[in-house]
Protein backbone atom coordinates (compact mmCIF):
# COMPACT_ATOMS: atom_id res chain seq x y z
CA UNK A 1 0.00 0.00 0.00
CA UNK A 2 1.52 2.99 -0.96
CA UNK A 3 1.35 5.79 1.84
CA UNK A 4 -1.15 8.65 1.41
CA UNK A 5 2.00 11.22 0.98
CA UNK A 6 3.14 9.13 -1.62
CA UNK A 7 -0.44 9.46 -3.56
CA UNK A 8 -0.22 12.67 -3.38
CA UNK A 9 3.12 13.03 -5.03
CA UNK A 10 1.58 10.26 -7.59
CA UNK A 11 -1.58 12.83 -8.11
CA UNK A 12 0.41 15.79 -8.76
CA UNK A 13 3.12 14.31 -10.97
CA UNK A 14 0.26 12.64 -13.21
CA UNK A 15 -1.92 16.19 -13.34
CA UNK A 16 1.47 17.89 -14.56
CA UNK A 17 1.87 15.78 -17.09
CA UNK A 18 -1.79 16.23 -18.37
CA UNK A 19 -0.95 20.35 -17.77
CA UNK A 20 2.24 19.84 -20.25
CA UNK A 21 0.03 17.65 -23.03
CA UNK A 22 -3.04 20.09 -22.67
CA UNK A 23 -2.05 23.74 -20.76
CA UNK A 24 -5.57 24.80 -21.20
CA UNK A 25 -6.46 22.80 -18.58
CA UNK A 26 -4.00 25.25 -16.68
CA UNK A 27 -7.10 26.48 -14.35
CA UNK A 28 -8.53 22.93 -12.85
CA UNK A 29 -4.92 21.74 -12.31
CA UNK A 30 -3.65 24.77 -10.23
CA UNK A 31 -7.00 24.19 -8.15
CA UNK A 32 -5.91 21.06 -7.48
CA UNK A 33 -2.85 21.35 -6.93
CA UNK A 34 -3.72 23.86 -4.18
CA UNK A 35 -6.10 21.59 -2.58
CA UNK A 36 -3.07 18.81 -2.54
CA UNK A 37 -0.68 21.65 -1.05
CA UNK A 38 -2.80 22.62 1.67
CA UNK A 39 -3.30 18.80 2.27
CA UNK A 40 0.13 18.52 2.67
CA UNK A 41 2.00 22.03 2.48
CA UNK A 42 5.75 20.73 3.61
CA UNK A 43 5.66 17.94 0.96
CA UNK A 44 8.72 19.17 -1.24
CA UNK A 45 7.85 16.87 -3.98
CA UNK A 46 4.59 18.31 -4.51
CA UNK A 47 6.13 21.92 -5.21
CA UNK A 48 8.44 20.45 -7.43
CA UNK A 49 6.42 19.08 -9.84
CA UNK A 50 5.08 21.95 -10.28
CA UNK A 51 7.86 24.08 -10.92
CA UNK A 52 8.83 21.62 -12.96
CA UNK A 53 6.12 21.73 -14.88
CA UNK A 54 5.68 25.55 -14.72
CA UNK A 55 9.22 25.89 -16.05
CA UNK A 56 8.71 23.50 -19.37
CA UNK A 57 5.57 25.19 -20.28
CA UNK A 58 7.83 28.81 -20.03
CA UNK A 59 5.35 29.90 -17.62
CA UNK A 60 7.67 31.92 -15.44
CA UNK A 61 5.28 34.05 -13.48
CA UNK A 62 3.44 30.79 -12.46
CA UNK A 63 6.62 29.22 -11.57
CA UNK A 64 7.76 32.51 -9.45
CA UNK A 65 4.17 32.24 -7.59
CA UNK A 66 5.29 28.92 -7.22
CA UNK A 67 8.28 29.25 -5.86
CA UNK A 68 7.13 32.15 -3.63
CA UNK A 69 4.47 29.64 -1.53
CA UNK A 70 6.77 27.01 -1.59
CA UNK A 71 9.34 28.64 0.23
CA UNK A 72 6.86 30.10 2.59
CA UNK A 73 5.43 27.15 3.50
CA UNK A 74 8.45 24.31 3.45
CA UNK A 75 10.96 23.90 6.12
CA UNK A 76 14.01 26.48 5.44
CA UNK A 77 16.27 22.67 4.41
CA UNK A 78 13.94 21.89 1.53
CA UNK A 79 12.74 25.42 0.85
CA UNK A 80 16.77 25.82 0.25
CA UNK A 81 16.99 22.95 -2.09
CA UNK A 82 14.13 24.15 -4.52
CA UNK A 83 16.21 28.03 -4.66
CA UNK A 84 17.57 25.76 -7.90
CA UNK A 85 14.28 26.73 -9.69
CA UNK A 86 14.55 30.44 -8.27
CA UNK A 87 18.04 30.26 -10.55
CA UNK A 88 16.29 28.78 -13.44
CA UNK A 89 13.20 31.60 -13.55
CA UNK A 90 15.59 34.05 -13.13
CA UNK A 91 17.75 32.95 -15.81
CA UNK A 92 14.49 32.55 -17.81
CA UNK A 93 14.08 36.30 -17.42
CA UNK A 94 18.01 37.17 -17.89
CA UNK A 95 18.83 38.16 -14.99
CA UNK A 96 22.37 36.63 -13.99
CA UNK A 97 23.21 38.07 -10.86
CA UNK A 98 19.52 36.76 -9.41
CA UNK A 99 20.59 33.67 -10.61
CA UNK A 100 23.68 33.34 -9.06
CA UNK A 101 22.47 34.08 -5.48
CA UNK A 102 19.62 31.53 -6.02
CA UNK A 103 22.34 28.84 -6.80
CA UNK A 104 24.47 29.91 -4.18
CA UNK A 105 21.65 29.31 -1.16
CA UNK A 106 20.63 26.00 -3.13
CA UNK A 107 24.23 24.52 -2.95
CA UNK A 108 23.94 25.49 0.52
CA UNK A 109 21.28 23.15 1.24
CA UNK A 110 22.38 19.53 2.52
CA UNK A 111 19.57 18.54 0.04
CA UNK A 112 20.74 20.40 -2.70
CA UNK A 113 20.84 18.16 -6.32
CA UNK A 114 24.40 18.83 -6.90
CA UNK A 115 24.82 17.60 -10.48
CA UNK A 116 21.33 20.45 -11.49
CA UNK A 117 23.39 23.09 -9.92
CA UNK A 118 26.28 21.92 -11.35
CA UNK A 119 24.46 21.76 -15.19
CA UNK A 120 22.70 25.40 -14.16
CA UNK A 121 26.49 26.52 -13.54
CA UNK A 122 27.96 25.32 -16.73
CA UNK A 123 25.08 27.38 -18.74
CA UNK A 124 26.22 30.29 -16.71
CA UNK A 125 29.76 29.79 -17.77
CA UNK A 126 28.96 30.01 -21.04
CA UNK A 127 26.71 32.67 -20.95
CA UNK A 128 28.48 35.11 -18.76
CA UNK A 129 32.23 33.23 -19.24
CA UNK A 130 33.99 36.56 -17.43
CA UNK A 131 31.95 36.13 -14.50
CA UNK A 132 34.33 35.07 -11.56
CA UNK A 133 31.51 34.00 -8.99
CA UNK A 134 30.17 31.62 -11.62
CA UNK A 135 33.45 29.81 -11.48
CA UNK A 136 33.82 29.97 -8.06
CA UNK A 137 30.48 28.39 -7.26
CA UNK A 138 31.04 25.88 -10.21
CA UNK A 139 34.29 25.34 -8.29
CA UNK A 140 32.24 24.78 -5.14
CA UNK A 141 29.96 22.52 -6.72
CA UNK A 142 32.14 20.30 -8.25
CA UNK A 143 33.90 19.86 -5.33
CA UNK A 144 31.10 18.26 -3.52
CA UNK A 145 30.80 16.77 -6.59
CA UNK A 146 34.43 14.49 -5.40
CA UNK A 147 35.32 16.09 -8.85
CA UNK A 148 38.79 17.80 -8.03
CA UNK A 149 40.09 18.70 -10.59
CA UNK A 150 37.61 20.07 -12.04
CA UNK A 151 37.11 21.88 -8.78
CA UNK A 152 40.47 23.56 -9.44
CA UNK A 153 40.03 24.51 -12.99
CA UNK A 154 36.92 26.74 -12.05
CA UNK A 155 38.75 27.83 -9.14
CA UNK A 156 41.83 29.15 -11.24
CA UNK A 157 39.65 30.77 -14.51
CA UNK A 158 37.69 32.34 -11.19
CA UNK A 159 40.80 33.91 -9.44
CA UNK A 160 42.43 34.36 -12.77
CA UNK A 161 39.14 37.05 -13.42
CA UNK A 162 39.04 38.55 -10.14
CA UNK A 163 42.53 38.25 -7.56
CA UNK A 164 39.36 39.63 -4.34
CA UNK A 165 38.36 35.72 -4.44
CA UNK A 166 41.95 34.32 -3.55
CA UNK A 167 40.64 34.51 -0.22
CA UNK A 168 37.58 32.25 -0.73
CA UNK A 169 38.87 29.83 -2.27
CA UNK A 170 41.62 29.26 -0.05
CA UNK A 171 38.72 28.93 1.96
CA UNK A 172 36.79 26.90 0.68
CA UNK A 173 39.94 24.02 -0.56
CA UNK A 174 40.71 24.22 3.17
CA UNK A 175 37.16 23.15 4.23
CA UNK A 176 36.18 20.63 1.34
CA UNK A 177 39.27 19.39 0.11
CA UNK A 178 41.75 19.19 3.19
CA UNK A 179 43.14 15.61 2.69
CA UNK A 180 44.00 15.56 -1.71
CA UNK A 181 47.19 14.21 -2.08
CA UNK A 182 47.61 16.05 -5.25
CA UNK A 183 49.53 19.04 -4.51
CA UNK A 184 47.37 22.00 -5.83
Amino acid sequence: HLSLRRQRQMCIRDRCSTLELDPGQIKDILLRFEKLTALDPTNHLIWEEMLKTALNLKHTSLASDILKKALEKLPEEDSSALHIYGAKIYLLSGKLEESLRCLAVSLSSPKADLISIRDELLKLSSIAPSNPEVHFLLGETLLKLDDEEGSIESYRACIKLSSAYIEHVTEKLKELLPLSSKPY
